[in-house]
């Protein structure tokens, strides 16, 4: 997707949540993403 489309992710810090961010982000989605504890969050794209 080359439009710049945004994707809200709950829960992206683990789990499910962080492999749709992932995927999302893979084929070009810009992420918001957020999780209940910052030491599971990674920012970045270091995620791939």
């Amino acid at each position: 997707m080359s439009d710049n489309t945004p994707a809200i992710v709950t829960g992206s810090g683990r789990g499910i949540g962080k492999q749709t961010a992932i995927l999302l982000s893979k084929i070009g989605l810009n992420l918001v993403g957020c999780s209940r504890t910052q030491g599971n969050f990674v920012l970045g794209a270091g995620w791939y």
